[in-house]
């Protein structure tokens, strides 16, 4: 699992130096997709966080929309005296999102959100 979130990281940042991303702009529509590499402190990873997510450019400065993420995770218990077990996690995200853009650094979409 290891060396899968070494490339994601490393597909991830080359993406990111080579794009150039604007703000966004009123009546303008968005979907974004992401991978995350956080944890959930629940056992091994199966399956780091995906999330797609949508957004509609209401004005110059604010946008709406939707987002939605998965994860899972498996743990294997042993006790004395008792057989082992394996819990399986599954984490389902989903909300609403708004966010104000402001340019903070030329021609990169800079945003806040809730």
């Amino acid at each position: 699992m290891r060396s899968f979130t070494k490339i994601t990281l490393a597909l991830a940042l080359a993406f990111g130096l080579f794009t150039n991303a604007s703000a966004q702009k009123k009546g303008e529509s968005v979907i974004s997709l992401g991978v995350g590499f956080a944890t959930f402190y629940t056992g091994e990873s199966t399956l780091p966080p995906i999330s797609i997510a949508y957004d509609y450019g209401y004005s110059d400065n604010i946008s709406i929309g939707g987002y939605l993420a998965y994860s899972s995770a498996s743990e294997e218990f042993t006790a004395p005296l008792v057989d082992s077990y394996e819990l399986n996690y599954t984490y389902i995200i989903a909300g609403v999102r708004g966010l104000y853009h402001y340019e903070l650094i030329e021609d990169i979409d800079t945003y806040g959100g809730l």
